[in-house]
Order: C-alpha cells, then sequence, then structure tokens
C-alpha cells in the first residue's frame, strides 16, 4: 500500500490528472520525483486547479441567474438537470464532478497529511512544516464541508441521525467508503480547522492561494452561519476582521471595463477560490441576471456597473469574477465577514452594532460626488428584524455569483417567514423547487454508489 501511495504523489508532481483507477493505470513519460522535502509537499498543495476549486452545482440551482431556453438546449443533460431541480441528474458521460473534485482535494491534503509524518519536525523547520501541515488540514476541511453542503441535508437538530458523507481520513484507495452522519460530518470539518489554526501563518501573506489564520477563522464564521450558530459565526467573524480588514472602495475601479477586477490584487480577498470553467452556463452572456435582484439596487449603487453587463438583446448577465481570474470567484472576502458579523449582531438584538458594519460596507460601494464625499445616507433599523431584513438583501447584493445563494436558500429556508420558493420557465413549461424540499440535497454520482455501495440521497 504505501509503494502504491509514493507512486500517486509521484505522479501528482508531473500531472494534474484526476485520480482515477485509469490514471493509476498510466506510466508517466518523464521521471517520477517521488516526494521527499517540504518543498515537494507545497508543490501538491499549490496546485490551484485541484486545491482551489470548489462545487458550482449549488450555484447553477440557485435563483442568481435565469437561461432562455434556446441557450438551455444547447447544455448538456447534466447542466439541464442541475438547472431545472431534476430528481435524476446525472447521465452516463457525466460522473459528477463535484463529487470527483471534492475527493480530488481531500486525497491531496491526506497525501501530504501521511507524507509529513516522514520528515521530521525540527528547530530549523518547525515553521513551514507547520504551514504545511496547517494548510491540509485547512484543504481538507474547506473539501468536506464543500461535499457536505452539496451531498448533504442542510444542518438541523436531526444532524445526529442524517446522512453525511464519507470522511476520507488516509489516501489509502483500498478503504472502504461509507458515509458519516451528518453531526460527524461537520465535527471532523470543525476539528481539522481547530487543529489548522495555530499552524498556518498568523497574518494574511500575498499569496492569497495559501490559508492563514484570517482564511481559518472566515471558514469557521461561514461554517457557523450555515449551522444557524449565529453567535458563534459573529465570534468568529470578528476574529477574522480583528486581524485583516480591508474594503474596497468602488470608485476606484474603471466601472466602464468588462472587467472591472481583472486588473487589481483585490485588497478583500482572504482566500482564493473558484469554481470550475467547465460549468458552461456560468459568467456567459447568455446568463442573464434575476430582473428582481437588479431592480433591487438603488440610484448611485457601484455595484451593478462592476458586476453586470449587458448583452446584445439589452439584457444583464454577470461579467465574469470578483478578482482577475475568469472563473468565478467562491472564496473568501472581508465583504462577506462583514455582513456575517452584522448578522450575529441582529439575531442578539445589537441593532446599532449591526448596523454600524452595514453602513461601513456600502460607504465603499456608493458613487461619491464631486467633492468626495459618499453619496451613501447611513441606515437606520428600530428592530432587530428590520436591521435583519437589511442585512439579509445586502448579502443578496453584494455576494452575488459567488457560491453562496444556495448555502443561504438552504439555511433560510428553516425559517418559516424567509422560506423562498424557486421557479424557473422555460418553453411554457413552469420548474418549481419547493423550500425544504429534498432536492437541495444532491445525488451522489451513480458511478460511486455502483463501486462503494453507498446509501444514495432521498430526492
Amino acid at each position: 500500500m504505501k509503494n502504491l501511495i509514493h507512486l500517486m504523489l509521484a505522479i501528482l508532481l508531473t500531472s494534474t490528472a484526476s485520480c482515477t483507477k485509469e490514471f493509476l493505470e498510466k506510466k508517466p513519460n518523464k521521471m517520477l520525483i517521488t516526494p521527499s522535502t517540504l518543498a515537494d509537499y507545497w508543490s501538491l498543495l499549490d496546485n490551484r486547479e485541484i486545491m482551489n476549486r470548489t462545487p458550482g452545482m449549488g450555484q447553477l440551482s440557485s435563483d442568481d441567474q435565469f437561461f432562455l431556453y434556446a441557450n438551455y438546449q444547447t447544455q448538456t443533460l447534466a447542466i439541464r438537470n442541475i438547472y431545472t431541480w431534476n430528481k435524476e441528474i446525472y447521465d452516463n458521460t457525466d460522473p459528477g464532478n463535484d463529487w470527483r473534485t471534492g475527493y480530488n482535494r481531500v486525497f491531496y491534503a491526506n497525501c501530504v497529511l501521511e507524507g509529513l509524518q516522514t520528515i521530521n519536525r525540527t528547530a530549523g523547520n518547525q515553521t513551514e512544516w507547520d504551514n504545511i501541515k496547517g494548510a491540509a488540514l485547512f484543504f481538507r476541511a474547506q473539501s468536506f464541508y464543500d461535499l457536505v453542503e452539496i451531498f448533504g441535508k442542510p444542518y438541523s437538530q436531526t444532524a445526529a441521525t442524517d446522512l453525511g458523507i464519507p470522511l476520507r481520513l488516509s489516501p489509502n484507495l483500498e478503504e472502504i467508503s461509507k458515509r458519516a452522519t451528518l453531526q460527524q460530518s461537520y465535527d471532523q470539518v470543525i476539528s481539522d480547522l481547530n487543529s489548522a489554526k495555530n499552524l498556518v501563518p498568523a497574518v494574511l501573506d500575498s499569496y492569497t492561494a495559501r490559508p492563514a489564520k484570517p482564511a481559518v477563522y472566515a471558514l469557521l464564521a461561514r461554517i457557523y452561519l450555515n449551522m444557524g450558530d449565529y453567535t458563534k459565526a459573529e465570534n468568529y467573524a470578528d476574529s477574522c476582521l480583528a486581524i485583516y480588514n480591508k474594503l474596497l472602495d468602488y470608485n476606484t475601479l474603471t466601472l466602464s471595463s468588462t472587467a472591472p477586477f481583472g486588473t487589481i490584487e483585490h485588497p478583500e480577498i482572504i482566500f482564493q477560490t473558484m469554481t470550475p470553467n467547465s460549468l458552461p452556463l456560468i459568467s456567459r452572456a447568455n446568463t442573464l441576471i434575476d430582473t428582481l435582484l437588479l431592480k433591487s439596487y438603488p440610484t448611485n449603487d457601484l455595484r451593478p456597473a462592476a458586476f453586470f453587463r449587458t448583452n446584445p438583446a439589452g439584457a444583464y448577465y454577470f461579467k465574469g469574477s470578483y478578482t482577475k481570474f475568469s472563473a468565478p470567484f467562491s472564496g473568501l472576502a472581508t465583504d462577506e465577514m462583514y455582513l456575517i458579523r452584522a448578522e450575529g449582531r441582529a439575531r442578539r438584538g445589537e441593532t446599532s452594532l449591526a448596523m454600524q458594519d452595514i453602513n461601513l460596507l456600502l460607504s465603499y460601494r456608493f458613487k461619491k460626488n464631486t467633492n468626495g464625499t459618499s453619496t451613501y445616507v447611513n441606515q437606520t433599523a428600530a428592530t432587530s428584524k428590520q436591521a435583519l431584513d437589511i442585512i439579509l438583501a445586502e448579502r443578496r447584493k453584494e455576494l452575488v455569483f459567488r457560491g453562496l445563494r444556495w448555502l443561504d436558500l438552504r439555511r433560510l429556508n428553516r425559517e418559516p417567514d424567509r422560506q423562498v420558493t424557486l421557479r424557473r420557465l422555460l418553453n411554457g413549461t413552469e420548474y418549481k423547487l419547493e423550500p425544504n424540499s429534498p432536492l437541495y440535497v444532491f445525488p451522489i454520482p451513480s458511478l460511486e454508489i455502483s463501486i462503494s455501495g453507498l446509501q444514495q440521497n432521498e430526492r
């Protein structure tokens, strides 16, 4: 088994192919380099095409966008099924990209964690050794979390009995997979992050594809938000912002550009991940923006100009990304942390503090007068509910196309007064997704079910 793992590690250093049986059977054309140094293990974790990719099925299923029937017809069966919340998604040509991508990341992280045990931690290498271990734990935690938000139910009081995901903690390819409970899945994610937070660098580096402590706190804030533990979500967002809290003034952007963020190192980014470019409906001129969302931006709000542009027919679509990379951004950033902290504050009755966060964020998003003063007028809220309404509306407008709307729908559907029924209209046929529908949990790819015998999700 160790020889097989060493072979896999060697191939990983010379190829970006996925970890499939067919891949294992291929012989590389150049000399294999068995990883043996800390630099080798950084090389595995620095493979952005694997380690910095996140699922896209939730984004395709959300109400951020809609598609005209002519464009919808040109897509693969799997893409059409995801978009219309079909009970059956996969066909014989689609092995389930989000599942495969997620467990590829887990495999890489586990290879690094096991390989590190062959390198002595010394006074001379302890900082780098710790940073690598912390990064591997972070990547594994993030991968497990992404997988459980796609293939597990929304977290609730039944988490101890709900099905979670297989928790692969070893690179052993012969290990039999079985599904942990949802509670066990979240416990593993949080355990990995708690271990990582004191191993990764304490401050943010300019290379945001590697995690630092603010990223660990930010991910914990996102996780606890979606678990409904708003106190912990607020606390971790606050811990993140205590270390790193920069915001970008949208007045400094060239808003007429097709890619306003394309020439800058975005100062709000804490950790960089992207959804796959292989999802053909994301970030295209045929990916039209929800009209109600467009109408929700007030006059002098610069975000529509930063995020959207018009196609030849005059309809609005997403420009492409929050960063200089072409794939849509799905990572961690300070704007999300301000919104999480504000929501936590509002939910525990700290209305004034909650609105302070929102007003600060929006002051960086509105047009300035010629004298340099902002056109934004601070908002107030008389009650916690009023503050929460404002905050959730701003989440919708600020975090568009970031892969977060699907998570918000899943968690907010637990609150009766915030439930949303999604609708699509295609060629006269209406498709609906009801709140708390089992269709909010994606099916495990049938190939994985046939190989491992995992219990399939109810749809």
